[in-house]
């Protein structure tokens, strides 16, 4: 389903920050995602500061 989509993709996304080099480093700010957010969700693009703060600007829109 979508579901199953959306994970391949980010998976893929994951594969191709290897690739350049990125992989580990929030795509918003350029900090290390830090090692327990990649062994928890290993193809996280974001730091938990920029995480939270996308997900309360979602939720706002949402609303």
């Amino acid at each position: 389903g979508n579901e199953a989509r959306e994970e391949i993709e980010k998976i893929s996304a994951a594969l191709q920050r290897m690739d350049s080099g990125a992989y580990g480093l929030c795509v918003m700010c350029g900090e290390p995602v830090g090692d327990s957010r990649l062994r928890a969700y290993p193809y996280a693009d974001e730091c938990i500061d920029c995480a939270t703060i996308d997900e309360q600007i979602r939720a706002r829109r949402n609303r």
